[in-house]
């Protein structure tokens, strides 16, 4: 799998928050939660994606993510809705294709395999998130959506 690499503008993401030690079911429950709730915020910027945000690890194991869509401002959000900023930064995008029952092999390859490699400069103070948008057809062979790898700028 090869990784494209682009710059991203900041941008602000609300939505539903997980923090534990066991993303695989969990966070698949945490958007069947966020999905019927995805078109409160009055301040949605791109009706066509939706953003899955890595933010934070703690001491303890426990991962911060947040199914959200980004947002104008953090104004007048939904009760129970979470916020998470992503910073201008460039990325290592990796496009998994087919169903998202899948996904994680490409998350095993991407944080198993290609961060591990030193030639590979990943940032780990700033956030990763996955873009789910038009082509994202869920558990179908032809749905794609992105990983986004924060890495530095040098």
């Amino acid at each position: 799998m090869e990784a494209a690499y682009k710059e991203r503008k900041g941008f602000k993401v609300a939505g539903l928050k997980y923090v534990g030690k066991n993303p695989q079911p969990d966070i698949a429950n945490l958007w069947d939660k966020f999905v019927p709730r995805m078109n409160e915020p009055q301040n949605r910027i791109n009706e066509n994606e939706s953003y899955g945000v890595c933010y934070d690890m703690d001491a303890e194991g426990n991962i911060y993510y947040i199914a959200g869509v980004a947002v104008s401002d953090f104004d007048n959000l939904p009760e129970g809705f979470d916020i998470v900023e992503i910073p201008d930064n460039k990325y290592a995008v990796f496009t998994h294709k087919g169903s998202i029952a899948n996904f994680s092999q490409t998350v095993a390859y991407v944080y198993g395999e290609w961060v591990k490699n030193p030639a590979n400069k990943k940032k780990f103070d700033a956030p990763d998130f996955e873009v789910y948008d038009e082509r994202f057809k869920g558990d179908a062979d032809d749905s794609e959506c992105d990983l986004y790898v924060a890495v530095n700028n040098d």
